[in-house]
């Protein structure tokens, strides 16, 4: 496959034409677009996704089928294989999908990705013999080009993963590559845009960053360059325990000395620069620019932490920047936001008691600020917090919950609503909460909270059949936003849903449950969840002692955590599965039930770990 020109369109001619940046689309020479059902599945289509992504190059047939169907025996991942690459060579013709003695391959065609990589290529290449008006001009046609993130049918395929990764990377060197372009060209203002963007896609990127900090100086904005500085040096400090790199102190130092004062020793140039820093950063609020310079940077923290660190379960960073913001000298209604994103993953899954201060920081903020919808959405957070740990203040704050679900004062926040509603089953208040939708000015986190709560509500109900579509909408709206916040609540009750009518589905989306569980670090809401949707898949195989093994661990794990009516669920589950002809230890039976009448025996096995008793 070749390239031409290295335009971001097909040529003119070309034909077939493949689209797999942000859009799956193949175009055959006549212009007409292949429907999706033509494919039949997806497994078919990422076929041609995978042959795609290196055209001309050949795909085993073995590691097509280990890539495609993992799960298959070779008799049927054969099978499986001739089947879609005959179903491939009838849709896009069978002289665009070649077999060769190595392998499958794609010809004669022309790949978006592709031509992405091929201009990302050039860009550099006239970036490192100094023609930034041409490198400008390449970067911008692949910008243009590369359209969002590869798609496929199988998101968790490793191949895809792995192509992802790869494009991320190439994107990211692209922006980087643009900004320096730009800063060649004297063209501060576009330096600085694409570099916040490289930055947005890393903020980790130290060369990203000593691009803005040139943009911000070119454009006489040296504050900011040394505000930049040093949320990079706080960023590697506090997540990574590191440094910045020697080549980014550099440029931090020789941006401060200025094209006019004399060299300094190391030494003077690193004092100097502390001390700019920490009057930039000083909380004594001295002056109005150093205040604006302050409420700016909180802002910024803010928007990281609610939309890059709580979606990709960043927890301790959104943390530790929502608390700093806390503590710096910008307005009470910063300081309150801050204050509930910093409690938000605690609160979300599963951990209300390490909330309560923060809430309580939050109130007496509340107080001075005399903003009716913070305290609304403050008022919902410790409203829920009582809930899961069964204050007895429970009722006065569920009274002020539904009086601003009422009043309709946030509509952002009815998922605390909803979901206090779901697990109490207060039915008359769900059908209420259920008529409200986010507002159009609504972030992605809150519309899908929103729709998670929306489908645990209807599952209350008894509406299983479009509560599991809210489900499946809910992990694909993850899927495509790139976030694991949700993912295992979503996974864990779509597997609860399915596993009496359809356990080979409900088996299918635990496999990916479990792959999450294993490789992120789980919460305790989460962590009784997928435990419970485990013992309904279980029960569902007649697999009673496993069943009833995993509901006891959910609620002691609940209990534990002070989530009493997650508990009380948990309880409820063991009853229903429990194997009344098994021996229980203390430790796996449930507290508040009928000890003697299922044969519990105090002395039996106490010790005895959960996974050998099981």
């Amino acid at each position: 496959m070749d390239v031409v020109g290295g335009y971001p369109s097909a040529p003119a001619g070309r034909a077939l034409e493949i689209h797999l940046l942000g859009r799956w689309e193949v175009r055959r020479a006549d212009g007409g677009v292949v429907a999706e059902k033509a494919w039949r599945t997806g497994k078919n289509a990422d076929l041609i996704r995978m042959l795609a992504v290196q055209p001309g190059r050949p795909i085993s047939a073995q590691s097509a089928i280990n890539a495609l169907w993992p799960d298959s025996d070779e008799r049927r991942g054969q099978s499986s294989l001739r089947t879609a690459v005959s179903l491939a060579r009838s849709v896009v013709g069978a002289d665009h999908v070649e077999r060769t003695v190595a392998g499958l391959r794609l010809r004669n065609v022309w790949v978006d990705l592709v031509a992405f990589r091929h201009l990302a290529a050039a860009t550099h290449n006239a970036l490192q013999v100094g023609d930034y008006s041409r490198a400008a001009l390449l970067a911008r046609d692949a910008d243009e080009l590369y359209g969002g993130d590869l798609r496929a049918h199988d998101e968790t395929a490793e191949w895809v993963a792995a192509e992802r990764r790869s494009l991320a990377g190439d994107y990211l060197t692209l922006l980087c590559d643009s900004a320096e372009a730009a800063i060649g060209e004297a063209n501060g203002h576009d330096a600085t845009g694409l570099a916040r963007r490289a930055l947005a896609a890393d903020p980790f990127s130290e060369r990203a960053s000593r691009l803005l900090m040139r943009a911000w100086v070119s454009v006489g904005e040296l504050p900011l360059a040394v505000q930049e500085y040093e949320r990079c040096r706080m960023l590697l400090c506090e997540e990574l325990g590191i440094d910045p790199s020697p080549q980014t102190q550099a440029v931090y130092f020789r941006l401060l000395r200025g094209p006019q004062t004399a060299p300094r020793t190391d030494d003077d140039a690193r004092s100097r620069a502390q001390a700019r820093a920490a009057a930039l950063l000083s909380t004594s609020g001295e002056t109005t620019q150093s205040q604006a310079e302050a409420q700016s940077q909180a802002e910024a923290r803010i928007r990281v932490a609610m939309s890059e660190c709580i979606p990709r379960r960043q927890f301790e960073r959104c943390r530790i920047g929502a608390l700093a913001v806390a503590d710096q000298p910008v307005t009470a209604q910063a300081r309150i936001r801050a204050l509930t994103i910093a409690c938000l993953p605690d609160v979300l899954l599963g951990r209300p008691r390490a909330a309560v201060p923060i809430l309580e920081r939050a109130m007496s903020l509340l107080e001075t600020a005399h903003d009716e919808v913070l305290r609304s959405r403050v008022d919902a957070l410790a409203c829920l917090v009582a809930h899961d740990t069964g204050s007895p203040d429970f009722a006065e704050w569920w009274r002020i919950a539904q009086e601003w679900t009422a009043g309709n004062t946030d509509v952002n926040w009815t998922w605390v609503t909803l979901r206090i509603a779901a697990e109490r089953d207060d039915q008359a208040t769900l059908r209420t909460a259920l008529q409200l939708r986010a507002g159009p000015g609504s972030g992605p986190l809150a519309r899908r909270l929103h729709a998670l709560a929306a489908a645990a509500a209807l599952a209350q109900l008894g509406n299983t059949d479009d509560a599991i579509v809210g489900l499946r909408e809910v992990i694909d709206d993850e899927d495509r936003a790139h976030s694991t916040l949700l993912l295992p609540e979503a996974l864990a009750r779509l597997i609860l849903l399915q596993a009496p009518n359809d356990p080979v589905g409900a088996a299918r989306d635990a496999t990916r449950l479990e792959r999450m569980m294993e490789e992120t670090t789980a919460m305790p809401r989460e962590t009784c969840l997928w435990l419970l949707a485990r013992a309904e898949l279980e029960a569902a195989r007649g697999r009673l002692a496993a069943a009833s093994a995993d509901a006891a661990t959910a609620s002691q794990i609940a209990q534990d955590h002070g989530l009493q009516p997650l508990a009380a669920i948990a309880r409820e589950h063991w009853s229903r599965h429990v194997d009344s002809t098994r021996v229980w230890t203390a430790r796996e039976l449930p507290a508040t039930l009928p000890h003697l009448r299922l044969g519990y025996r105090p002395n039996a096995l106490e010790s005895t770990p959960l996974s050998q008793a099981q």
